[in-house]
């Protein structure tokens, strides 16, 4: 009997046959397998409320029905299984609607499917509403508390907090989007004022979000109450979590309110939206590489539109939308990785000059490396290398090239620093083997930074002992022993930040900053042996705390203001006060000379032994900016260790309040 030669390809490879081809397919199938498995479930719940029976008509709102819907469309354009998106609103076909309950068992049913490395929505667009007197889990002076309102009832802001802390320990990556007015105190509290009254605009298409407590009709009220009184039931994973893996946009700061119009401008075929929620889906559009560039496309759509409302109501204070979190993780990463560790900061074109929004309190100094990127009103991006010109404290300007002249009008910019400023990094001599593996992939918030060493003169050497580590400082002549690696990490990484807090407060002491009228910082320390309770003004060198210190933070400037609160213990370890946690906005609201904002945090005791310190740093913030961590982010040793949240602002001008107290 003649054997055949087998099939072949056109390669000239045989076609596999017998076993062979069975074997083929258990390894396909496995691939297939392993492949579904390595994509992880993206979840949304969408939540939209319109209306609110027994309220007049006059104060539902039009654009929640459309928010949900396109958002909806919006996910499914970048991915998102359709089974994974779960609706609840009012007008929309096959959508049960936004009851209190209704969102409680959605929010629950995601907590019970989350899993680890998936990607959860929580998104809402609606009323937001401040009350007086309803249960707060924080301790908060005027006594405010800021509430989602349903169909028929409403969601506090602390609950809210909860289920997404309860996601977070599922293991999940938590995206959070609030198209509400109050929206920055929706997953937690802040000082504020009570909202001006707000009622629908007559005579043209515009609305502004917002309840105040006197529009509201006297059954709707007692329901308000009824439902606020309701014990909440958050599940027990809601234990407080570092929110490494979480973003959260919110349409404005705690005392705006946010417009929900006709969108895109000029088409006939716009509908009703509201301005985050239409600047969030055009911004996705364009295939933003992490979070921080989509909430700087966000901000770079919000412009024509706030123009456009100033001047129709130059007599109202339109929003700010604030972002916080892991900025720099990639866009729907689902572990969080950073795309980054240096800092975007925002810019525009001012004639022949690019005014970039970061300066010398940000880290940038004249002649740095600039890596410059224009996004063009096509979509298209456009990159430049370029040097920071002169430098203020908080902007700085580039003279334009003619490439980058030759960018339309109409752009959007943006500028990266290259690398950290080497006359501010630490430097490091460590001794071969298990030092140097030690510190290998160290990454610290720009503009600190750690430079290793195998000669010259160096601020700290490290060496293996025994388990742990031995740390010295040639020039203090101290040294101390380390217990571990994540140990000595941290304690350099403490020493290389310290490096640059002290050198913002140096220059304050140079370049002399505006005050910053009506902003106050206070040391409140007691009881004494009197049984009196002391309080002065922060001061570079004020009496010894004793006791229960605090300090008191007071903003009456009539601006919001990006606020930094950080401790410094003798042995320089960094104690953050606030912003405490890492992703946590540390913008602070305004207040006036009549209603200041106020808010007391305690200090711990290690700060208040002799040899510790105070740092406070505040710059008044621009409409429609980033904000400003001035190069420190609380750090957890429960997170990805290179997951960082990085300074970005819009230039004030040089007003600024910078004390360091020390005792």
């Amino acid at each position: 009997m003649t054997m055949g030669l087998p099939k072949r390809t056109r390669a000239g490879v045989p076609w596999p046959c017998g076993d062979g081809v069975r074997w083929l397919l258990l390894l396909v199938c496995l691939w297939l397998c392993l492949g579904a498995q390595a994509q992880p479930a993206r979840r949304a719940l969408l939540v939209g409320v319109s209306e609110l029976p027994g309220q007049p008509e006059s104060s539902w709102l039009r654009a929640p029905r459309h928010d949900v819907q396109l958002m909806r469309q919006t996910l499914a354009a970048q991915g998102w299984p359709a089974q994974g998106v779960q609706v609840l609103a009012d007008g929309v076909a096959g959508a049960e609607w936004p009851r209190l309950e209704a969102i409680r068992a959605a929010l629950a049913q995601l907590v019970a499917q989350a899993q680890p490395g998936e990607l959860v929505l929580l998104y809402f667009s609606g009323h937001g509403v401040r009350l007086h007197g309803a249960a707060k889990s924080y301790d908060e002076p005027d006594g405010l508390t800021e509430v989602f309102m349903a169909r028929d009832g409403a969601l506090r802001d602390a609950e809210m907090g909860g289920w997404i802390q309860a996601i977070l320990a599922k293991g999940a990556f938590v995206w959070a989007v609030f198209d509400t007015c109050s929206a920055t105190s929706m997953t937690r509290g802040g000082p504020a004022q009570p909202p001006r009254p707000v009622f629908p605009e007559a005579d043209d298409d515009v609305r502004f979000r917002g309840l105040s407590w006197s529009d509201m009709d006297a059954a709707f009220r007692r329901l308000l109450q009824a439902s606020l009184s309701q014990p909440t039931a958050i599940p027990s994973e809601a234990s407080m979590v570092p929110p490494a893996r979480y973003v959260a946009l919110f349409a404005a700061e705690s005392h705006q309110l946010t417009p929900e119009l006709r969108l895109p401008r000029g088409r006939p075929d716009a509908a009703p939206h509201g301005l985050l929620t239409w600047a969030i889906t055009e911004a996705l559009a364009h295939r933003p590489a992490t979070w921080r560039d989509l909430f700087i496309d966000v901000l770079g759509l919000y412009g024509p539109i706030t123009d456009e409302l100033a001047q129709r109501y130059p007599d109202r204070e339109l929003p700010s939308p604030v972002m916080e979190g892991a900025l720099d993780a990639r866009l729907f990463d689902d572990q969080g990785v950073v795309a980054s560790t240096l800092p975007v900061w925002p810019a525009r074109r001012d004639g022949d000059m690019l005014r970039v929004a970061a300066g010398r309190l940000d880290g940038l100094a004249p002649g740095q490396r600039l890596h410059v990127t224009a996004r063009l009103p096509s979509g298209q991006r456009r990159e430049f290398e370029a040097r920071a010109g002169s430098v203020a404290l908080g902007e700085a300007q580039v003279a334009l090239s003619d490439a980058m002249g030759s960018v339309p009008a109409a752009s959007g910019w943006q500028a990266c620093a290259f690398e950290a400023p080497v006359e501010l990094a630490l430097r490091v001599r460590a001794e071969a083997g298990r030092a140097q593996r030690a510190l290998r992939g160290l990454s610290l918030t720009y503009p600190a930074s750690i430079r290793m060493i195998a000669a010259g003169e160096a601020d700290w050497q490290v060496s293996a002992r025994d388990s742990g580590f031995w740390v010295e400082s040639p020039k203090a002549g101290v040294g101390r022993a380390v217990a571990d690696a994540a140990a000595l990490r941290r304690f350099l990484a403490d020493q290389a930040s310290f490096r640059w807090l002290q050198s913002v407060a140096d220059l304050a002491q140079w370049e002399k900053p505006r005050p910053l009228a009506g902003f106050r910082a206070s040391l409140i320390s007691g009881p004494g042996a009197d049984g009196a309770w002391k309080q002065e003004p922060l001061s570079p060198r004020p009496a010894e705390p004793s006791g229960q210190s605090s300090i008191e933070i007071e903003n009456g400037s009539g601006a919001s203001v990006d606020l930094l609160v950080v401790g410094v213990t003798a042995g320089r370890r960094l104690i953050p006060i606030f912003p405490a946690t890492l992703g946590e906005t540390n913008r602070f609201e305004r207040g006036d000379a009549q209603a200041p904002a106020r808010k007391r945090f305690a200090l711990p005791p290690p700060l208040l032994a002799p040899g510790g310190a105070l740092l406070v740093i505040a710059t008044p913030v621009r409409p429609r900016s980033p904000v400003r961590l001035y190069g420190f982010s609380p750090a957890s040793d429960d997170v990805l260790p290179d997951v960082r949240l990085r300074s970005a602002a819009l230039a004030t001008g040089d007003m600024a309040y910078v004390v360091m107290a020390r005792w």
